[in-house]
């Protein structure tokens, strides 16, 4: 399918796409595609606001948008296409789900002097990833000043791998504990896999991307098993 796995529902039936942006004082928003597979017919939803929004997830009770173009929003806007109605989530990316009714996310710090901004309208971006318990409290497991941050869980949260960009350049980084982590890879890493669309299983994370499939361990080791222009379907079981 013309879609990253994130933007397929979980039953292989639909894919979501969006088109249409243009920036500057006469911007325009863009439109949402949800496609079905079985017959190509496709409904389309007129988004409300004229930023870069990309599909990060097609699920069952609506599609979750998030505006990325040299930083990414500090929210994440929710479809409903049952009405075409939208709300806004006040979270930097996808929450996702962690041990025990955890939730993972990436927020915005504002003790950061310095913070990176998004080219779109110069707002702070996130740079901290962070677990939000069910009882209410958030545990940072991961703050940089300075640097757009975001993070992926895996090995069943116990454990993420948080890209730290600044500008052009990205630092990777093994969060194994709130605030226990070692650099695996920059500074001055400016490589496609910042970009890749990855799936996160017990083994590791795996990214798709121009030059093929890259796992990384739980230990924090790389390796490069497909060596051709892929994107991930799924993880292994």
């Amino acid at each position: 399918m013309p879609a990253h796995r994130s933007a397929v529902s979980s039953d292989g039936s639909r894919y979501a796409y969006t088109e249409g942006w243009s920036a500057g004082p006469s911007g325009k928003a863009p439109r949402l595609h949800v496609v079905s597979v079985a017959d190509g017919s496709e409904r389309t939803v007129q988004v409300s606001e004229a930023l870069p929004w990309g599909v990060v997830d097609l699920a069952s009770d609506g599609i979750h948008l998030r505006a990325c173009f040299e930083g990414c929003s500090n929210t994440v806007l929710k479809i409903d296409l049952s009405t075409g109605a939208s709300h806004t989530l006040g979270v930097s990316g996808l929450p996702v789900d962690g041990p025990a009714g955890s939730r993972w996310m990436a927020t915005t710090n504002p003790a950061d002097p310095h913070p990176e901004t998004r080219a779109f309208d110069g707002q702070p971006v996130p740079n901290q990833f962070v677990q939000r318990r069910s009882g209410g409290s958030t545990v940072v497991w991961f703050y940089k000043p300075g640097f757009a941050v975001n993070g992926y869980p895996f090995a069943d949260g116990n454990q993420a791998l948080v890209f730290a960009r600044q500008q052009e350049e990205l630092e990777i980084w093994l969060v194994t504990s709130p605030g226990r982590f070692r650099r695996l890879v920059g500074p001055g890493y400016a490589g496609e896999l910042q970009y890749a669309p990855f799936m996160a299983d017990n083994h590791g994370l795996w990214f798709g991307s121009q030059s093929g499939i890259t796992h990384v361990t739980p230990a924090g080791e790389f390796a490069n098993p497909f060596k051709q222009a892929a994107y991930v379907g799924n993880g292994c079981q």
